[in-house]
């Protein structure tokens, strides 16, 4: 899961926090093919503005274009993604939540609530880029489902990620590793 998450997936990314590696035990997940779904609900997004003179200098086209690609973005609306990634053994002993610890993510800091092989939580607190506090809990169903949820809170945005994961088989293609 976590080699899907650097590459792409929302929740999975979060999925990854640092810290979480330190807990007392791994989580009793199957290794190979995961297949994971979030669902992410942002609100409060303040979007930058573009110079009134950019934009009366662009084509009504492309001004028109512009207009509506930052509605859009500051909709609000839910988004759905479905990845694929794979997880290995070396990814569980490591933990899973290794690519944040190195990654630009450095600036928040994470409290374990809870580390079973059936349950891990954790809250954050970032203060850079953006200043905020969340919490995160993944919850093992078994061996070959997983589902999670993370809350993030700033000033500039709230956001709601939640995500199930299921495995689909123990080989993994190589665009997956």
């Amino acid at each position: 899961m976590h080699r899907h998450l650097r590459r792409s997936t929302p929740a999975l990314l979060i999925m990854l926090l640092p810290g979480l590696a330190l807990a007392a035990e791994q989580l009793a997940v199957k290794t190979g093919l995961w297949e994971s779904t979030t669902v992410t609900i942002s609100s409060g997004i303040q979007l930058p503005q573009l110079p009134p003179e950019a934009l009366a200098r662009l084509p009504p086209e492309q001004r028109a274009q512009m207009e509506n690609m930052m509605k859009q973005l500051g909709a609000n609306g839910p988004s759905t993604r479905t990845d694929r990634s794979c997880l290995t053994e070396q990814d569980l002993k490591e933990g899973l939540f290794k690519a944040l610890r190195e990654s630009e993510n450095a600036n928040c800091k994470h409290n374990i609530v809870k580390a079973t092989s059936k349950q891990q939580e954790v809250e954050m607190t970032c203060s850079s880029p953006v200043s905020g506090t969340g919490r995160m809990k993944v919850d093992v169903v078994d061996s070959g489902n997983v589902r999670g949820e993370m809350d993030m809170k700033s000033a500039a945005m709230t956001m709601n990620v939640k995500f199930t994961s299921r495995w689909l088989g123990a080989s993994c293609p190589a665009d997956t590793r």
